[in-house]
């Protein structure tokens, strides 16, 4: 038996219709997955006391000024408008991830990363040094510095710090089950998975839209 066109028609928008029943009750399924396990794993954005700004646009939209980039100073994605109390050189402390030599990687101690005190000037607290990106995020003139570590909270009594996933440092509660490469129950890093659940959507969107034309 020969379809129609008019039957061909009726099959797409079932299967378009099918697609985003799935994609949506699949975004809502994984998305709940993702907020349920973040009471217990977390990304070290858990713990950063100040907002972190990709691009001066994203600064001026929350209101944060941008001052053009300076490359002769570290990158800095962050801003502490009321910086704490300055010593004697005008120098504030503050706590963050610890840092190898290379200052770009995490320090370890007993196979874990940690958090240690680093010292900025007051001035420099108070101010963005954000390199210009493309449209992909990528810096276009790549930094010759490293960038500065956002300040983060100290740990409470029951949490830990590990390295996840690829190697990347997070944030847990001390009696969670241990990462995969432990034999435990697999953590999830809540950042990535959002943004990958975006990429899968777009994607998604797409082919929605593609077979709409066909």
């Amino acid at each position: 038996m020969v379809s129609s066109a008019a039957d061909g028609d009726s099959a797409r928008r079932q299967l378009s219709g099918g697609m985003k029943f799935h994609k949506h009750s699949f975004a809502i399924l994984l998305l709940f997955a993702v907020a349920a396990n973040a009471a217990v794993f977390g990304t070290l954005s858990n713990l950063q006391k100040f907002p972190v700004y990709q691009t001066c646009d994203a600064a001026a939209v929350a209101g944060v000024p941008c001052p053009v980039y300076d490359a002769s100073k570290p990158v800095k994605s962050w801003v502490d408008p009321n910086p704490p109390a300055a010593d004697r050189e005008g120098n504030v402390k503050y706590t963050s991830i610890c840092l190898a030599r290379d200052r770009r990687t995490p320090a370890v101690e007993n196979g874990k990363p940690f958090l240690c005190e680093f010292t900025i000037s007051a001035d420099e607290a108070r101010r963005l040094n954000i390199p210009p990106k493309d449209f992909t995020g990528r810096i276009q003139e790549p930094a010759q510095l490293f960038e500065r570590p956002v300040p983060m909270r100290a740990l409470l009594p029951d949490e830990e710090m590990y390295f996840g996933f690829g190697g990347l440092p997070m944030v847990r509660k001390a009696d969670a089950q241990p990462a995969p490469e432990s034999g435990g129950t697999a953590s999830v890093d809540v950042a990535r998975i959002e943004q990958l659940l975006i990429t899968v959507l777009a994607k998604i969107e797409v082919l929605l839209a593609t077979a709409g034309r066909q």
